[in-house]
């Protein structure tokens, strides 16, 4: 390797941040049934976490689709499966009309700003039964009220 290399930039110091998975979730049938789109947007949503912004990480189809080099309807279908497994929640959905994403909640992770401990629904997926076509979940609750905007997130 050249002298004049560094991974680490100018300083010396490593730049961004690391995205955390436990082996726990990795080997959990749930994530193991995950489609390559799917494991490739969670990632992304990982990478948007910051420890403080649980609950209000933007993310839009359309941003997934340009990021990962795939279709909008890949990406749509792949944010609905990791709903639908439990590794993430949908806290409030966006408008394409007025221009604001979806916000997300990692349900693996904790929310150090306001104290929410995770919800690990990925693991009791397949161990539940299924719910009944007239039965629907009311996410009106989980809006939240505060008037603070959701921060943005895209990797470069």
């Amino acid at each position: 390797m050249p002298k004049s290399y560094r991974p680490y930039g100018k300083s010396g110091t490593r730049q961004g941040h690391f995205v955390l998975f436990y082996d726990e979730m990795l080997n959990s049938p749930a994530y193991r049934s995950l489609s390559c789109p799917a494991k490739c947007i969670l990632i992304t949503l990982k990478q948007c976490f910051n420890g403080y912004n649980n609950g209000e990480i933007a993310l839009s189809c359309r941003t997934c689709a340009s990021v990962h080099k795939m279709s909008k309807n890949t990406a749509q279908r792949a944010l609905k499966e990791l709903e639908e497994k439990g590794f993430i929640e949908t806290m409030r959905p966006g408008f394409f009309g007025t221009r604001m994403a979806t916000t997300y909640r990692l349900t693996m992770d904790a929310n150090r700003g306001t104290r929410e401990l995770p919800t690990n629904e990925w693991r009791q997926w397949g161990k539940t039964s299924k719910k009944t076509p007239g039965q629907s979940q009311n996410k009106a609750s989980a809006i939240p009220q505060n008037d603070t905007e959701p921060t943005d997130c895209v990797p470069k």
